[in-house]
């Protein structure tokens, strides 16, 4: 029934239960167990499955329950709520059939919050501001079926001409408004995805995050642990060098991500880009660090607190950076170390890739690379912990803040690999 029913079938069904119409998504035949035959349709709203009742057979036509399911599904895409054929007898309907782009963006951006589609709370923010900027006054108010391909790219080529990255974010917003349009099938078509790429003013490419060679990391990192940073900041940026993971993972680590017992860092889901967990084999270098930083604020949650016992924000490492004259940004030591690994160890594609949490493979590939590589994987970032060094100032029996001593309690051995904890296990 891919072109869905007919008449002619809807009179032959006897077998009682739901019998999906295969044209239009979530409208079903109901037949009761006394045979009276009657359409209902299956629609998410307010967060819940709703049945809505559109009529009994021969009444309703097959023709008009398909013709309410499509409006129905169109008032639930603006934010409305789907009508059943009782509302009709005393519901207005006409003009309830033409939602906005301003509806539609609304329901769209809700929906992609809610699928946690952007890691960043200034993402979520910029994604409004740009939208209610650059979007809402020029098509705001245009019905989502009247947006033509040729609006839209006027609309991108006078961003993308003055500022390109704004450009880009603002094809982001038009896609995610069309695309969920054609999803809900009031459009046929996203027209953003049918304008040609020679329709658009070319753009310079976005530029890599700066990044240090690999032969200058262990000079960067001695600068910063001279410098006045806060103990805290070092910590922080030492283990994001020694493991090349995102900042944002470091920046809200906390210690019940870590088994410092057998050296390794699960990240959750939430903190990595690809909504995936990811587990980091922790080198010598990277477990002192956290040692030290245990010792440092024994009572936080967090790995890496301000000082007002909340995560740094995303701005906090590069700033530091540019105070210290580093040439680089914190995000670069993942390139940094793509590059050695690749170019001067000549580590395996896969083991390589895998230690930046990168995709490996066509879906094929990864159907059978049925291994995270975790021991190659320790092998290669203690290698890079040996080329990294560690600290030039700290060291795991006392630290030194300003002048004052800060002691540290007894160190116990685990036996594991060279991890060790300071009076506790974290396991």
């Amino acid at each position: 029934m891919a072109d869905g029913l007919t008449v002619m079938e809807i009179k032959a069904l006897k077998d009682h239960g739901l019998h999906a119409d295969g044209q239009v998504t979530g409208l079903y035949l109901s037949i009761a167990k006394t045979g009276s035959k009657s359409f209902i349709q299956r629609i998410m709203f307010g967060g819940r499955r709703r049945d809505i009742g559109l009529g009994g057979f021969p009444s309703t036509s097959l023709a008009t329950a398909r013709e309410w399911a499509r409006e129905n599904r169109t008032l639930v895409a603006s934010g409305k709520a789907p009508l059943s054929a009782k509302d009709r007898r005393r519901v207005p309907i006409p003009a309830l059939y033409t939602p906005t782009v301003r509806d539609i963006a609304g329901v769209a951006y809700e929906q992609a919050v809610e699928a946690k589609r952007w890691n960043h709370e200034k993402n979520i923010r910029a994604w409004v501001t740009r939208y209610l900027k650059h979007v809402d006054p020029v098509i705001g108010e245009t019905p989502i079926d009247h947006v033509d391909k040729r609006e839209l790219r006027d609309l991108l080529a006078g961003i993308l001409s003055k500022t390109p990255e704004t450009g880009r974010a603002v094809k982001d917003i038009l896609n995610l408004i069309f695309d969920h349009a054609e999803w809900e099938e009031l459009i046929d078509a996203n027209p953003v995805r049918q304008i040609p790429r020679r329709q658009l003013p070319s753009t310079p490419a976005q530029k890599h995050f700066k990044a240090l060679p690999y032969t200058q990391v262990a000079d960067a990192l001695d600068t910063l642990d001279k410098s006045d940073a806060s103990l805290t900041n070092k910590f922080a940026i030492r283990l994001l060098a020694l493991t090349a993971v995102r900042s944002r993972s470091v920046r809200f680590a906390t210690w019940d991500q870590f088994d410092l017992v057998n050296g390794v860092w699960e990240i959750p889901e939430t903190l990595m880009k690809d909504r995936e967990r990811f587990l980091v084999p922790l080198s010598r270098q990277a477990l002192d660090v956290l040692r030290m930083a245990k010792a440092l604020n024994p009572t936080s949650e967090l790995v890496f607190p301000n000082e007002r016992g909340n995560a740094f924000s995303d701005s906090a490492y590069s700033k530091l950076f540019r105070e210290l004259l580093i040439p680089a940004t914190p995000h670069g030591f993942r390139s940094t170390f793509s590059e050695w690994a690749h170019r001067v160890e000549k580590a395996d594609y896969a083991v390589a890739e895998l230690s930046l949490a990168h995709v490996v493979g066509s879906k094929v590939t990864r159907a059978y690379l049925r291994t995270d590589f975790l021991e190659e994987r320790r092998e290669l970032m203690q290698k890079w912990g040996d080329r990294v060094g560690d600290s030039t100032m700290f060291n795991v029996d006392t630290l030194s803040t300003k002048g004052d001593m800060l002691s540290r309690q007894p160190i116990e051995s685990n036996g594991h690999s060279g991890a060790q904890h300071v009076g506790e296990t974290w396991d």
